[in-house]
C-alpha cells in the first residue's frame, strides 16, 4: 500500500497544476467573450451619439413643428436629409441594442454598473450639461473598468428642471438585468427608487450616495419629480441595498437617508466629513469605499 500512497502524492502536484491551468484558461475565455460584448457596446454608443447629433440638426432647423409637418416642410432640404438619416440610425441602434443584450446574456458578463448623477448646485442652465463628469464619477468609472466591470454614467436630461418621464426614457436605453448594480447620487437615488418601484425590476444592488428625497425651493419640476411613494417591496427584488451618508451631511440629506432606510431596511455606511459627497466636502474625487461596496458579494 505504501507504493500506492507514494504514487498518489507524486500525481497530486500535476493535478493541481492542471486544474489551475484550466481555471486560467476559463477566465481568459470569459474575458474574451466579454470583450465581444464591449465591442458591440462601443458601436452602440457611437450610434447613439450619431442619433443625438442628427436630432440636434433637425431641432435647430424646425424646432416647433410636428414630425409629419417637418417632413413636408423640409423635403429636399438639409433637415429633410437629416430626418432620413435619423430613421436609418434608429433602426441600426435598435438592432445593436438587441445584439448587445443577447451577447451579455449569452456570455454571462456578470457585474455591470450604472451611475445616475444628481442635480446641479446652482440655477444656471447648461446644455449640454456635464454633471455626469463631475466629482467622483470619472474616478469610480475608471477604477471599475480597470477591473473589467462595465460602468456607465449617462447624462440625464435638463437636470435643472427634472422630469421623471424623460429621465426614465433616457435610463431605459441602457441594458438592466438582475446582475446590474445601480448607483444614485443625491436626486439620482430618488429616480432609481421610483423606477424600481414602478417597474418592479430586479437588480443586484441599489447603492444610494447622499440620497435626496425632499424637494427644496419652489421649483414645480422638482416637486413633481419627488411626488411618489416608496415601494417597500423593492427589498424583495434587490439583493443588497446600501446608503452612504455622513456626519457632515445637511439636515434634509440626513432626513432623506432616514426615510429611505425606514422603508427599505438598508445597510447604512456613514463616512466622516464627506458632507453631500461632492469633491469640496469629501476632500477629493476618490471614493474607495464605493469601489469596495460594488466588488463585495
Amino acid at each position: 500500500m505504501l507504493w500506492v500512497a507514494l504514487a498518489v502524492l507524486a500525481i497530486l502536484p500535476f493535478g493541481y497544476l492542471a486544474a489551475q491551468s484550466l481555471r486560467k484558461k476559463k477566465t481568459r475565455e470569459n474575458k474574451e467573450d466579454g470583450s465581444k460584448c464591449f465591442d458591440i457596446k462601443k458601436l452602440l454608443d457611437a450610434k447613439l451619439k450619431e442619433l443625438t447629433d442628427l436630432k440636434g440638426r433637425v431641432k435647430s432647423e424646425a424646432k416647433n413643428k410636428a414630425k409629419e409637418t417637418i417632413r413636408e416642410a423640409v423635403d429636399g432640404t438639409s433637415a429633410g436629409e437629416a430626418l432620413g438619416l435619423i430613421e436609418k440610425a434608429e433602426k441600426e441602434y435598435g438592432r445593436l441594442k438587441k445584439l448587445y443584450e443577447e451577447c451579455m446574456v449569452e456570455f454571462g458578463v456578470n457585474k455591470r454598473v450604472i451611475i445616475v448623477h444628481g442635480g446641479p448646485l446652482n440655477t444656471l442652465e447648461s446644455d449640454p450639461h456635464e454633471l455626469h463628469t463631475y466629482w467622483w464619477f470619472p474616478w469610480v468609472k475608471a477604477e471599475l473598468e480597470r477591473r473589467g466591470i462595465e460602468t456607465i454614467v449617462p447624462p440625464m436630461p435638463h437636470p435643472w428642471n427634472p422630469i421623471y418621464a424623460e429621465y426614465k426614457k433616457e435610463f431605459e436605453k441602457l441594458f438592466v438585468d438582475e446582475n446590474t448594480i445601480v448607483i444614485g447620487h443625491s436626486r439620482g437615488c430618488a429616480f432609481l427608487v421610483r423606477w424600481l418601484g414602478e417597474t418592479k425590476r430586479h437588480v443586484q444592488k441599489l447603492i444610494m450616495v447622499a440620497p435626496s428625497f425632499i424637494p427644496s425651493g419652489n421649483n414645480e419640476f422638482k416637486k413633481a419629480f419627488y411626488a411618489f411613494d416608496i415601494d417597500a417591496t423593492i427589498k424583495e427584488r434587490v439583493k443588497r441595498r446600501v446608503i452612504f451618508t455622513s456626519d457632515t451631511e445637511g439636515v434634509e440629506g440626513k432626513r432623506s437617508a432616514s426615510i429611505i432606510n425606514e422603508k427599505l431596511n438598508c445597510e447604512v455606511i456613514s463616512l466622516k466629513n464627506h458632507g453631500h459627497y461632492i469633491s469640496e466636502e469629501m476632500g477629493g474625487n476618490t471614493f474607495p469605499e464605493l469601489i469596495e461596496c460594488v466588488l463585495a458579494g
